[in-house]
């Protein structure tokens, strides 16, 4: 990789899935994902990118361990605004690490985290790390492990730490009653969501009157997804 960064100084946009082609019958798997020495590799290019603001590095099999190693790099670029980890292996362990690379950054804008192993434990992690960090504007948490518990406490932590996210997927987790609660109550009192995806969870018919009540304090919503619930 770092052959790439050295030639390709105006690179802006990388999306990277290590693997194979054509196996066939011939399958292994140790062909695909990202490897230790992968991440340590990429981890020590990622503080000399010059123009690099989008990074996405879907199903390389990250792991909570992988996902540490990136983040050193992380921590030291300057450039990367968009992040997309999406269909990965990272859990709780995980998510603390890229909170505290959120609680830190400044430049980043969009974190998709979608397809993961994240559950209430995580959630909470960069949850606090929103308390501090104003520059995320959208967040990607569908497809991971959040059941009702989790999506509850999502939303009080985003109602008292004054969230500034604008675009917010919970899809396709295990929310339903207690989750829907509390989004209706930050939905009533928050400035700034003007999209959001909660589909494909366990929201009945009482839980969408109840939202549907909510918004009508949001003038700013512009976009819900409520489908397959």
């Amino acid at each position: 990789m770092d052959i790439v960064f050295k030639y390709l100084p105006n690179l802006t946009f990388l999306t990277l899935t290590y693997g194979a082609k054509h196996v066939g019958m011939e399958y292994e798997r140790p062909l695909f994902g990202m490897k230790m020495s992968d991440a340590k590799n990429f981890s020590l290019c990622l503080p000399s990118t010059q123009s690099l603001t989008y990074l996405s590095l879907p199903g390389n099999l990250i792991d909570d361990d992988l996902i540490s190693i990136l983040i050193k790099g992380l921590m030291l670029n300057k450039t990367i605004t968009q992040l997309d980890l999406s269909h990965n292996k990272i859990s709780n362990s995980g998510a603390r690490k890229i909170a505290k690379y959120v609680l830190q950054t400044k430049i980043l804008t969009h974190l998709n985290l979608g397809d993961n192993m994240i559950q209430y434990e995580g959630s909470r992690y960069l949850a606090q790390a929103l308390k501090v960090n104003k520059s995320l504007i959208s967040l990607n948490l569908k497809l991971n492990r959040l059941d009702d518990k989790a999506g509850s406490k999502l939303c009080i932590d985003l109602l008292n730490n004054h969230s500034e996210l604008q675009e917010v997927s919970l899809s396709s987790n295990l929310l339903s009653n207690m989750f829907c609660e509390s989004l209706a109550e930050f939905l009533r009192v928050n400035k700034s969501i003007k999209k959001l995806d909660i589909s494909c969870n366990f929201i009945d018919e009482s839980n969408a009157a109840t939202l549907k009540d909510s918004l009508e304090f949001n003038e700013n919503i512009i976009e819900i997804d409520v489908r397959k619930n």
